[in-house]
C-alpha cells in the first residue's frame, strides 16, 4: 500500500509540474491555459483530501442479497449508522470486474456522504453464476437493472447516486430509466459505447463479431478460449492495455479479477454475454434519462475512444463532461486520488439542486 501511494504522489507531482509549466511559462497568458490550471488544481485537491490510510486499508466484508433465488454479493461502508445517511452511493462495476474494483472509492465516498455500496452483478464477482439455460435469469442490461432496482428497494431504501464504469454505466442508465424515482444522479466513468452491438456494427466488423460469437457457442473451442483468457499473464496484459499507468496493474488486482473465473458457471456467463448484442445503446438511454448525469472519461482509453465519447455531451441530461489526462479505461481504480474529489464535487452539485 505504501508503494501504491508513493506512485500516486510521484504521478501527482509530475502532472502538477507539467500543468504549472503550461500555465505560467512563456508570456504568462493564463487564459490560454485554463484547462491545465484546472487539472493542476484537481491534483492539489486530490492530494489534500486523501482518504485516511487506515480506512482505505480496511477490508470490507462481503454481504449478500437474494435476487430471484440466487445469491448476489456487495460491499458497504458506513461512517455512522446506515439509517442516518440521507442518501446512498452505489457503484457498479464493468465487464469481468467485481465490487472490489471500487475499494479505493467506497471508503472515501462513505466518509464524505455517510453510506456507500458497491455491488456484484449477477454472474460476476462473488455473486452466483447460474446457467442462462433453464433458469429465470438472462445476462442482459435489463436483468442487471432489475437486480439493481431490487437492491435499492429492499436493502438501501433511500435516494441513490449511481456511479458506474464501462458496461456498468449501461446497467445504471437502464435502472434509472426504469425506476427514476430511486435515483438522484448518475456519474458514468468511460461508459461502454457498445460499438459491437447490432445497432452499430457494420461491414467487416459485423461479420467478424458474428463469427467469433458463433465460435464461442461451441465446445471445446469456448473452454480452451476461456481458459487461455483467464490466465494471470493474459489478464495482466489486458489490464496493461486498459490502464495508462502500468504500475497500477498489481498482482492483487490481477488475482482479484481472476478469482471469479474459477467459479462454476463463469464460462457460461462469459459466453452468454459475448453473444449479447441486443439491448439499448448509451445514446438511447441518455435520451430517456431525466436525472442529472456527469461523464468522466480517461483520455487514454484504448477501447472506448474519447473522440466518440464526446458525442454524448449533446444530451440534455449530461451536466458535465470531464476528461482525465493520462488515465485509461478504469479511472476510479487507476487514479482514485484524482477521481474521488471529482466525484465528491459532482455529487454535492447534484444534491444542491434537490
Amino acid at each position: 500500500m505504501k508503494s501504491a501511494f508513493l506512485t500516486y504522489q510521484l504521478t501527482c507531482n509530475c502532472v502538477l509540474r507539467r500543468s504549472l509549466f503550461r500555465g505560467f511559462s512563456l508570456n504568462r497568458k493564463f487564459t490560454r491555459n485554463k484547462l491545465s490550471l484546472k487539472r493542476a488544481f484537481l491534483v492539489i485537491c486530490a492530494d489534500s483530501s486523501r482518504v485516511d490510510k487506515a480506512l482505505l486499508e480496511k477490508d470490507l466484508p462481503l454481504r449478500y442479497f437474494p435476487y430471484k433465488g440466487f445469491r448476489t454479493s456487495y460491499i458497504v461502508c458506513s461512517q455512522n449508522t446506515e439509517a442516518c445517511a440521507k442518501i446512498a452511493i452505489i457503484c457498479v462495476h464493468g465487464f469481468g470486474a467485481t465490487c472490489e474494483h471500487w475499494k479505493y472509492n467506497v471508503p472515501y465516498l462513505s466518509k464524505v456522504f455517510g453510506l456507500a455500496y458497491a455491488v456484484d452483478l449477477l454472474g460476476f464477482g462473488a455473486s452466483d453464476k447460474p446457467s442462462p439455460n433453464g433458469t429465470c435469469v438472462a445476462y442482459t442490461f435489463e436483468e442487471w437493472a432489475a437486480q439493481l432496482n431490487a437492491f435499492v428497494k429492499e436493502v438501501v431504501q433511500k435516494p441513490v447516486i449511481l456511479i458506474a464504469n464501462s458496461i456498468g454505466c449501461l446497467v445504471a442508465m437502464q435502472a434509472a430509466v426504469e425506476c427514476p424515482q430511486n435515483y438522484v444522479g448518475l456519474i458514468a466513468l468511460n461508459p461502454s459505447l457498445r460499438l459491437l452491438s447490432k445497432k452499430k456494427r457494420r461491414g467487416l466488423k459485423a461479420l467478424f463479431a458474428s463469427i467469433v460469437a458463433a465460435l464461442l457457442r461451441f465446445e471445446p473451442f469456448n473452454t480452451v478460449f476461456f481458459q487461455q483468457l483467464t490466465k494471470e499473464t493474459v489478464i495482466r496484459k489486458i489490464l496493461e492495455q486498459a490502464y495508462y499507468n502500468k504500475s497500477r496493474v498489481t498482482d492483487s488486482l490481477v488475482k482479484m479479477l481472476q478469482k471469479p473465473s474459477k467459479d462454476p458457471g463463469a464460462k457460461e456467463v462469459f459466453v452468454e454475454f459475448t453473444n449479447y448484442s441486443d439491448g439499448a445503446t448509451p445514446e438511447e438511454l441518455l435520451e430517456k434519462l431525466t436525472l442529472p448525469v456527469a461523464i468522466l472519461w480517461g483520455e487514454n482509453d484504448p477501447w472506448e475512444p474519447l473522440t466518440l465519447g464526446r458525442n454524448l455531451k449533446r444530451f440534455s441530461c449530461v451536466r458535465r463532461f470531464v476528461t482525465l489526462p493520462q488515465v485509461g479505461h478504469c479511472p476510479h481504480d487507476e487514479a482514485p486520488e484524482l477521481v474521488n474529489p471529482l466525484l465528491e464535487e459532482i455529487i454535492k452539485d447534484f444534491l444542491s439542486d434537490r
